[in-house]
Order: C-alpha cells, then structure tokens, then sequence
C-alpha cells in the first residue's frame, strides 16, 4: 500500500497551556507520520539511534513544514541524563547537554525522548523560552529548575511562565529499585502489595519542581498519557527494550513578520 501525503504528516499533540500565544509554537509529537520503517516505525526524529539518517533528516524537514519552521533552524542535544542547560543563540546540535533557553526568534528547540519527559517553558512576555530532557537522573538534578533559573538570566520572571510536561513513563510502568527510589522525595515514591518494588511518579516530581521554581500552579499542566502503555502512539524505550525511535518535544518564538 502506498502512502499518501496526509500518510507522512506529523500526528502533534499541542499543549493548551501555550494556545493563546500567537508568537510561540510548541507541542509534542507522537510516532504517526514520517517515512521511517520497522521499530522506528514511523516518525522518527532521534539524531542518535539507528535508523537512516537521511530517512531522520527529512522526518525533521516534515516536522519543520509542518511548524512553518525552517528545518536549517532546528536544535538539537546529545543528552546526557545530566542537569546541564544551555543559552542557545544558533542552530545545531549541542554536546552534552539536556536542558535549552533562547531568547531568538526563529530557532526550534528539541527535546529526544521516549519514555523520559521533555518539559516546555515560556514567558510570553518577556519572549524567552525553555526546554529540556527530564529522565528521573534529570529529574533527581531538577534540570527543570535549572532551565527556569537560565530562562531568568535572558530576562524571564517565573510569575510570568507557563510550563507543560509532555507523555512519559507512568507511575503504573515506572518501577525503579530502591537504589533510584531513595534519590527522589518520599511524597513521590509509591508502593503496592501488587507492585515488586517502588514506582516513582515522575510527572508529579516535575510538577511540584516547576512550582517551587516560582511557576503558578495554574500555569503548568501535563500529558496524562503513558509512552510504556500506548506504544502504538508513542515510542518507549522500555516496553520496545530500547530497539525503537524518538519523539521531540518542541517550542520555538515565531520569527517576527511570519506566522506558525
């Protein structure tokens, strides 16, 4: 069967969070669309697994047009599971780094991931926005705090943010051993007679970070849905034993004089 154009379009979920801001674009994507085959099936957008690369590359120049970004302006990390964020003035891919801000119209920041969250943050007022890679060694080193803390180096205010977390591992899927379990604070710990060992609720984690970073409780919200539980809609690292590909969380500040 051959596929059709509306076939290779990007399937996006678009936070609600960020709707009423005209100069910014952001969301998520999920695996429908894009041309890849087989575990990365098929919208894959990670620059570091194993699929063709050149198939990756126009998966990306797919996500840009769909945007009405320019796929040269789309940046990218090498994450490392670390707490470090980086002020981005230019596209690329950056080394070792998880965490993004940028004060630049036009630039795309990405964040790879597939079961792990990417938390997305802006101040529409001040037009800076962030992003970044929040695994639970990412959520244990509260880059989300750290993200909010660079985003108020480019002139943000905290009481002015908006934050969403995007799909990522569930507390029903997240079992940890005790050894990762005793990082995290016991409010987000759980256990269960049904349960082997302890489930971490690592979306609430980042909730409660973004909050205590200074961020409204109404002005973060959250994807409900589980990456491990809907792997025909999401890629998850670990219900597919790491053989599969990535989604992005995206945001990016408008270029001025076009529209998104």
């Amino acid at each position: 069967m051959s596929l059709t154009v509306s076939d290779l379009m990007p399937d996006l979920i678009r936070p609600q969070v960020f709707s009423a801001f005209s100069g910014l674009t952001a969301g998520f994507t999920t695996r429908r669309g894009g041309l890849s085959k087989g575990p990365f099936d098929s919208l894959n957008l990670g620059i570091n697994t194993t699929d063709n690369p050149e198939i990756v590359a126009a998966n990306h120049q797919l996500l840009a047009r769909e945007l009405g970004f320019d796929s040269q302006q789309l940046v990218f990390m090498r994450q490392v599971h670390s707490g470090v964020v980086q002020a981005i003035t230019e596209p690329g891919t950056y080394m070792n780094i998880d965490g993004m801000v940028t004060s630049i119209h036009g630039l795309l920041l990405m964040v790879g991931v597939a079961d792990c969250a990417a938390v997305l943050i802006a101040d529409p007022q001040a037009e800076v926005i962030g992003a970044c890679h929040s695994g639970w060694k990412g959520t244990v080193a509260n880059i989300t705090a750290e993200t909010i803390r660079q985003m108020q180096v480019l002139g943000a205010n905290p009481a002015n943010m908006y934050a969403w977390v995007s799909p990522c591992i569930s507390i029903m899927n997240f079992e940890v051993g005790e050894e990762v379990a005793k990082q995290f604070d016991p409010a987000f710990v759980h256990h269960s007679p049904d349960w082997r060992k302890p489930h971490v609720d690592i979306k609430a984690c980042i909730v409660q970070q973004a909050q205590t970073a200074g961020i409204p409780s109404h002005q973060i919200a959250f994807d409900p849905a589980c990456t491990v539980a809907e792997v025909n809609r999401f890629f998850s690292y670990r219900a597919e034993q790491g053989n599969t590909g990535r989604l992005m969380g995206f945001i990016g500040l408008v270029r001025k004089g076009s529209v998104a």
